[in-house]
């Protein structure tokens, strides 16, 4: 049972590796969006699958 759990572990590491690339090239999406558009912190947030919350903070660091 226990070599079955561990021998799961890579794939399940190579899974969330895939899943934080993924959300990481949202969010650098959404930080070129913020500096190169006038769309809204809405827009974007629509467009990348963001929470709303996430983007106006990346608007405000982006801002500072």
């Amino acid at each position: 049972m226990l070599q079955e759990r561990t021998g799961q572990w890579p794939q399940r590491w190579k899974q969330e590796g895939r899943e934080e690339g993924r959300e990481e090239a949202l969010r650098s999406t959404a930080r070129k969006l913020i500096q190169t558009t006038d769309l809204s912190d809405r827009a974007i947030a629509d467009a990348t699958g963001l929470p709303l919350g996430e983007v106006e903070a990346m608007r405000d660091e982006a801002q500072h």
